[in-house]
């Protein structure tokens, strides 16, 4: 399959349980183990972090821009998905 960063950065550190579990289609259980694995990693908080990153890196970028309400939307449409992002996962 296709792994997203956070599950690849838990297998940077995984002991082989998670690359067993996701050798194979997995359901159920299975699943939960995966998905707790990945959160416990810290995999999640680190891409967070990232995005945060790019976000901030995106802002500085707009200050070269000439002040306009494309501008603020654009700014704070980036704040609103990083903010979103995190929401969702928890931290």
């Amino acid at each position: 399959g296709i792994y997203n960063l956070p599950v690849l950065r838990a297998l940077s550190t995984d002991d082989g349980t998670l690359r067993a579990l996701l050798g194979s289609p997995i359901d159920g259980a299975e699943r939960t183990q995966a998905r707790d694995l990945v959160r416990a990693s810290g995999g999640i908080e680190s891409t967070i972090d990232d995005a945060r990153g790019f976000a901030a890196d995106a802002a500085d970028a707009l200050d070269h821009v000439a002040p306009s309400a494309a501008r603020d939307i654009l700014r704070s449409g980036v704040d609103h998905l990083v903010a979103a992002i995190a929401a969702q996962s928890g931290v």
